[in-house]
């Protein structure tokens, strides 16, 4: 469904002389051969193969969803390295223009940059976000203790989770702050979940 809105509006926007370009943004992950940046390819496995058919260029972020929290200006943290991409690949003075999809952290990530940036006061364009079960307010996952115990014994919680409960998440950006740009949300986008 995603991939198919992404088809539909690309198609449209056409006949404008812009070079358009998509960012994938993705969420919570621990690849320790993943390297940060943007990149044509999807290093680190997250989106499954999923290349959306779209005349536009397609950038995956890759970013430390892992031992970064989502809103951690340092490299290679989500804020740090989502700032990189769009300050490289959508600035309108170049004849960019960028639609972003984020899924779970991703989205917060790419929220607390928007929400912190200059953005209504420059030349970067955002035209079209899809945010795909966002954790922009957190998650009540990252909120349950004995899960978040289990995790830190089998290995299966990062420094991340700590950004991701409600309560920091909530409270990490101005979450009406969107300078304009409307993020469209797409919910219950995991075919496994509750156990991915």
């Amino acid at each position: 469904m995603i991939v198919g809105y992404l088809v539909m509006l690309l198609t449209s926007a056409q006949g404008f002389c812009r070079e358009i370009n998509v960012l994938l943004i993705h969420g919570r992950l621990h690849n320790t051969k993943e390297h940060y940046g943007h990149f044509r390819d999807d290093q680190s496995g997250a989106w499954n193969g999923l290349k959306p058919l779209t005349a536009g260029n397609v950038w995956y972020v890759q970013w430390d969803a892992w031992n970064h929290y989502f809103d951690d200006s340092s490299w290679p943290g989500g804020e740090a390295v989502i700032r990189d991409a769009i300050d490289a690949l959508c600035d309108n003075n170049k004849g960019q223009a960028c639609w972003i999809l984020c899924h779970s952290a991703g989205c917060a990530a790419f929220e607390d940059y928007l929400s912190k940036s200059d953005y209504a006061h420059n030349s970067i364009l955002i035209e079209h976000v899809m945010a795909a079960d966002s954790a922009a307010g957190g998650s009540e996952l990252a909120d349950n203790g004995i899960l978040r115990f289990i995790g830190g014994l089998t290995g299966l919680g990062g420094k991340i989770d700590n950004s991701l409960k409600t309560s920091y998440a909530r409270g990490a950006y101005n979450h009406n702050n969107m300078q304009s740009v409307v993020v469209r949300g797409v919910g219950g986008a995991t075919s496994s979940y509750p156990l991915s």
